[in-house]
């Protein structure tokens, strides 16, 4: 059995997506290969394989144009459908596709009701690898910092206020974050004199990056779990979203969200079971308000991560092949 699995070559989410779920999947005894394309030129000839893995669906749009698409490759696909957006959401394609796996229920539900079939479409929210975002001991989290990152004095475990949010500005990007109330909730919280973390790139350029208790890293990605270690909350603020996948990691990590109801908050959060949502363009007012509950409050960071792992790479993989009778 083998597995072909497509991603854009830009730095993106959607890559390292694509490389988590290849790995999943060879962990489950399945040949798998990640492609990288240029999505403008695919420029390869579709590799032999059993089943076309999309992680997107504008990617898989994409790809199978340029492939002609060919009926055979069509009917063998796979797609992850992340958010719903005119441009990128050709229903015929998808509709016609063996499985739609869908990132959250309420974007399936748009979806379907602007013209996907509930035929071939699934909830299979994913993804987060337990084994690389976990709680970590203070001795490790100073030693690493202080090698690392030796300008962030504050090392302490649970210290900061966190986010996880690129500052980018592609237009099919800032349509689904809502920057100006971001901006709004971490000026606020350093006038409290709140330590926040921001990680991203991005961010370099942004008027308050000067503030003695604002800290903005650009890190590797395997350098994540430091930073998501430091969090006492973890926030994200957004119009609408397909995960985001940094509120599994940071979850893994023990860390309580406090999130835009969008994506698939409302099936990981579950009914404030796990942390506490906000409704997309809430005042900054009500969303510093959760935040502060939320530090005041006592958390089970077992819980937490246990919740998250219920949305790992390897239990993502496990449910999909059931879908395809392997």
């Amino acid at each position: 059995m083998k597995i072909a699995i497509f991603s854009g070559n830009e730095k993106w989410i959607l890559r390292g997506l694509a490389i988590d779920i290849q790995e999943a999947f060879v962990k489950s005894g399945i040949e798998a290969k990640h492609y990288e394309l240029d999505l403008a030129n695919p420029g390869i000839d579709p590799p032999e394989a059993d089943w076309y893995f999309f992680v997107q669906q504008g990617q898989l749009n994409s790809i199978l144009k340029a492939w002609g698409y060919k009926k055979d490759l069509v009917k063998k696909s796979i797609c992850i459908f992340t958010h719903f957006d005119f441009k990128n959401c050709k229903f015929e394609l998808l509709n016609s596709i063996h499985l739609v796996s869908h990132m959250s229920s309420h974007q399936m539900a748009i979806a379907i009701g602007n013209g996907l079939s509930r035929n071939n479409s699934s909830l299979l929210p994913l993804g987060v690898d337990p084994e690389r975002h976990y709680p970590v001991k203070q001795n490790y989290l100073d030693t690493e910092l202080a090698k690392k990152y030796p300008r962030i004095r504050e090392r302490s475990k649970r210290s900061y206020v966190g986010f996880c949010t690129r500052l980018w500005n592609k237009d099919t990007y800032t349509k689904r974050k809502n920057y100006e109330c971001l901006f709004e909730i971490v000026n606020k919280l350093l006038q409290q004199n709140q330590k926040v973390l921001i990680v991203g790139d991005g961010w370099e350029k942004h008027a308050s990056n000067k503030h003695k208790n604002l800290v903005i890293v650009d890190p590797p990605y395997k350098d994540y779990i430091l930073f998501y270690n430091l969090m006492k909350a973890f926030v994200s603020v957004t119009s609408y979203d397909g995960g985001p996948i940094p509120l599994l990691e940071s979850m893994a990590c023990g860390v309580p969200p406090v999130i835009t109801n969008s994506g698939f908050a409302p099936d990981v959060i579950k009914n404030k079971e796990y942390g506490l949502t906000f409704q997309p363009f809430a005042e900054s007012s009500e969303v510093l308000r959760l935040i502060k509950e939320t530090i005041d409050s006592e958390h089970s960071r077992e819980t937490l991560r246990k919740r998250a792992i219920e949305f790992s790479f390897e239990s993502y993989v496990k449910k999909l092949l059931k879908h395809l009778a392997l």
